[in-house]
């Protein structure tokens, strides 16, 4: 099945969804189906195989990828918006971007050695307003306020890094205001300086 339901309207699509999920279920047959939306292969589970310009980057258990993919390309096609990614360094178990955003590793990851990683979280790991699991704080200015259907997409820059927000509701954002995002230090993947996986969240943190 070849992106079946692309063309139709948001509730069709959820409909069909649901209808499908009952037919595989009771034929118990093998389907073979393609998409390029995350959402749709989660909500459909099985194994999934993450192919980019005709190469297959990883395969899988479909929840397992998700939580835990190879390397930063399978982090950013299984995720929407793309998964956000900040190049730092990891010096005494502190993850460092630059001197106004570092945090301590919160990660499972043993004996790090010093030196460039990749850390990236997912646009719904971002939040507008702080609490005591959220200790990251990245200051930036707006570029863009997206509305997509009941949520929106705050585009923002800190530095010379771009990150995406993904805020439940309709917004709108002044361009160029101030704006200050949380995050938890466990929420971050890491990735080594080649872009492959070298920690994970925890399944605590619902990736």
């Amino acid at each position: 099945m070849d992106e079946p339901l692309v063309n139709l309207d948001y509730k069709l699509r959820e409909e069909l969804r649901e209808e499908l999920q009952d037919i595989f279920r009771q034929k118990k047959a093998i389907v073979v189906y393609t998409t390029t939306e995350p959402s749709e292969a989660l909500m459909l589970g099985g194994s999934i195989v993450v192919i980019d310009e005709g190469r297959v980057l990883q395969t899988g258990p479909t929840a397992r990828v998700y939580r835990n993919p190879s390397s930063i390309k399978v982090a950013e096609i299984f995720s929407d918006p793309p998964i956000n990614h900040l190049e730092g360094r990891i010096e005494n178990n502190m993850a460092i971007i630059d001197e106004n955003l570092k945090w301590p590793l919160k990660v499972s990851i043993k004996d790090p050695k010093p030196g460039k990683y990749f850390f990236g979280i997912r646009a719904n790991h971002l939040f507008l307003s702080s609490s005591e699991k959220r200790t990251v704080k990245i200051k930036g200015k707006v570029e863009l306020s997206e509305i997509n259907g009941s949520e929106t997409f705050i585009h923002i820059r800190h530095a010379r890094k771009r990150i995406v927000v993904q805020e439940p509701g309709v917004h709108s954002r002044k361009i160029k205001s101030d704006i200050t995002i949380y995050a938890h230090p466990g929420s971050f993947f890491i990735f080594d300086e080649k872009g492959k996986l070298v920690a994970a969240p925890s399944q605590d943190e619902k990736v």
